[in-house]
């Protein structure tokens, strides 16, 4: 008699664990208000580096990213985003640093299906000669979310939109005039 009622409890329960598994599979996700996403375009300071990138609308692809400003000593982004080791000074100048001024991160990526807010693709680091994994995530319209991975390498960091009225703290900068 004891078996026969466990194995009844063992139904009910497995029972209840199937509806549950259904109802929340067959729940519909949850939708942003903004079916389309939160824009990306707009200036964005790293966290992690002292560097501005703008975000800028283009006609083949979702967006470009360009280095919009950077500080005269930001050598770690001139290590990712500079020449190639071979090509490049040990230690490079603060005009070299600047040279990065306009420059056009390649990023190849696309707007997730499952979620508009989401672009994943890669990132050309020219500095380490080598595309690496980038995630962008917008986690509200001032935040990203943002994983660049390579093998078991990987590196976040949280971006965050400079405001319009804030703008004018970073000018867009421009390369020095290259020496004759």
């Amino acid at each position: 008699m004891h078996i026969k009622n466990t194995a009844k409890h063992i139904g009910k329960i497995g029972t209840v664990f199937a509806v549950a598994t259904l109802s929340i599979s067959a729940t519909p996700a949850q939708t942003p208000e903004d079916p389309d996403g939160i824009d990306p375009i707009g200036l964005w300071k790293l966290n992690r580096f002292d560097i501005v990138v703008a975000i800028e609308p283009d006609e083949k692809k979702d967006f470009v990213p360009r280095i919009h400003w950077i500080a005269e000593n930001e050598r770690e982004v001139y290590d990712y985003f500079g020449p190639p080791r071979r090509d490049r000074p040990r230690n490079p100048s603060r005009d070299d640093i600047l040279q990065l001024c306009g420059q056009e991160i390649k990023f190849e990526a696309e707007q997730d299906q499952n979620n508009p807010d989401r672009h994943r693709g890669r990132v050309h680091l020219p500095g380490q000669g080598f595309w690496a994994n980038m995630t962008i995530h917008l986690k509200d319209t001032d935040t990203a979310d943002v994983t660049i991975s390579k093998f078991i390498i990987r590196e976040r960091d949280t971006w965050t939109r400079i405001a319009t009225e804030d703008a004018h703290r970073y000018p867009r900068c421009a390369p020095p005039p290259k020496k004759p």
